[in-house]
């Protein structure tokens, strides 16, 4: 997905970008991460695309060590296998940060740059991918996905958090975050 700078600027008729200095952090002075945060369009129909209190979601969580090519295979399969709705992952140990799809199933991912440590992703099935009503890729340790539900939408995050042996600006880090994303989450 590429991203704009302006403000509510709208690309490929699906997706809103918004924009605002504490979202958005360029790592130039601040010493926070690049983030980036997108709403679906509002405009779009959204018939038959919540999730539903009748039918039962799966959630996981699963620390893979590092996803290779052949490892974002199995994490498919067994996410089918398990019907696991939305899966958790961390230890990634990707770079960068985006979302792709892979058969039927949409990952949003957050790995950590330059180095290839620590990461985390969400990966949603088709089904609950159509109630995303928007995503957060705080850093390479916390990641959040906000879908609509029915009587009331619900926020999945994935945290990978700190070690006991990490500096302690880390886990200040970390913990200040966290607490950034939880004030923010509706």
């Amino acid at each position: 997905m590429k991203l704009s700078h302006a403000s509510g600027a709208t690309q490929d008729r699906r997706v809103m970008v918004e924009r605002s200095d504490r979202t958005w952090s360029t790592g130039e002075g601040n010493g926070k991460p690049l983030q980036y945060s997108y709403l679906q369009n509002p405009m779009n129909s959204r018939k038959g695309k919540m999730i539903g209190y009748r039918k039962r979601n799966s959630p996981g969580t699963w620390n893979v060590r590092s996803m290779n090519q052949g490892k974002l295979e199995m994490v498919k399969q067994v996410t089918a296998r398990v019907n696991f709705d939305i899966l958790g992952i961390s230890e990634l140990k990707w770079t960068g940060m985006g979302e792709f799809n892979s058969d039927n199933h949409y990952m949003y991912y957050c790995g950590q740059e330059p180095l290839r440590r620590n990461g985390v992703a969400i990966v949603l099935n088709k089904r609950v991918r159509n109630a995303v009503l928007g995503c957060n890729l705080k850093n390479y340790r916390i990641i959040s996905v906000h879908l609509q539900g029915k009587p009331f939408n619900i926020t999945v995050i994935q945290v990978y958090a700190t070690t006991s042996n990490a500096e302690e600006a880390e886990v200040e880090q970390f913990d200040e975050d966290l607490q950034d994303l939880l004030e923010l989450t509706p």
